[in-house]
């Protein structure tokens, strides 16, 4: 990113928060920010506008490098794929002979091609049937209160 390219996209920051940068936060800003494209700096700044209240220091837009960059990742295309069909699963089956009587069972492996959603444990995937959390102690807890 040239310096003319960052006070460009910078002036927009500017004007979106009614206030200027002075000339030594914006070398400061400058030499900090110099190896990121001026794509990454403009999306950044767009995210900045949405998210931040207050004009972002150099960290918060850092981070809304890197949260641009999770956001693009989500968003990335499917590759259409032969072996899943674009699903990122590829079942398979196995027969076991179970007393003359054949069973079959379907079983699914994680294709190649990277289009699988992988389950990482920490996220709700739908919040609307979440479940409430139980109290064990709320269930008894009017048994022991005083009348």
């Amino acid at each position: 990113m040239t310096n003319g390219e960052f006070i460009e996209a910078t002036s927009r920051l500017e004007k979106y928060y009614e206030k200027e940068f002075s000339i030594e936060q914006q070398r400061i800003m400058f030499e900090e920010l110099r190896e990121v494209s001026v794509e990454k700096y403009k999306k950044a700044i767009t995210y900045c506008i949405r998210n931040n209240k207050f004009i972002p220091k150099v960290s918060d837009i850092l981070n809304a490098i890197n949260e641009v960059k999770k956001i693009v990742a989500k968003e990335t295309t499917r590759i259409e794929c032969k072996k899943c069909k674009g699903v990122g699963y590829v079942p398979y089956y196995k027969k076991i002979d179970n007393g003359g009587k054949e069973i079959i069972y379907q079983f699914f492996a994680v294709c190649d091609c990277g289009n699988e959603k992988r389950y990482d444990g920490t996220t709700i995937s739908d919040i609307e049937h979440k479940s409430k959390p139980f109290c064990f102690l709320w269930y008894f807890l009017p048994f022991f209160l005083p009348a």
